[in-house]
């Protein structure tokens, strides 16, 4: 037992039962902060899982407008269709505010794609962007052989 400042009368131990009560409700405390976390962790997955696919759509929408501008017919209208199309089916809500550009000249086709990822966290601007470039294809003769 311990004694008091004044020395004259001993001050009783904490038992094990006046502890159980000092720390009633700390697991209460404890899960609410562990599910806050978890929620965090659970959508900074989800979030990271758009980003990935709004990378997918746009790459896919950059190909598509590149393998139509790059025919030999082809021209870089032709691609920004083919690329708009591609991001109407696909893009849907994940990939936002998507631009396509197409430029082509007589040997060379380059398409981008520009957007922004829809964000599962408010004041978070994600950007996406995908390039694509290749020849324009031409078709000529066989070379005849010596």
């Amino acid at each position: 037992m311990k004694r008091n400042r004044r020395g004259d009368q001993p001050q009783p131990s904490p038992s094990a039962e006046d502890t159980s009560l000092a720390d009633e409700g700390s697991a209460t405390v404890e899960t609410a902060l562990a599910m806050v976390l978890l929620m965090l962790l659970l959508m900074g997955i989800v979030q990271f899982a758009l980003v990935e696919h709004a990378s997918h759509i746009a790459k896919a929408a950059a190909a598509n407008a590149l393998a139509q501008a790059q025919t030999e017919d082809g021209t870089a209208a032709d691609g920004n269709g083919a690329g708009a199309q591609a991001l109407a089916q696909l893009g849907g809500d994940v990939l936002q505010h998507a631009r396509l550009t197409v430029v082509r000249t007589s040997d060379q086709v380059t398409a981008v794609v520009h957007g922004q990822v829809l964000s599962v966290f408010p004041g978070l601007h994600l950007p996406v962007t995908a390039h694509a470039a290749g020849p324009v294809e031409r078709v000529t003769a066989p070379a005849s052989a010596p």
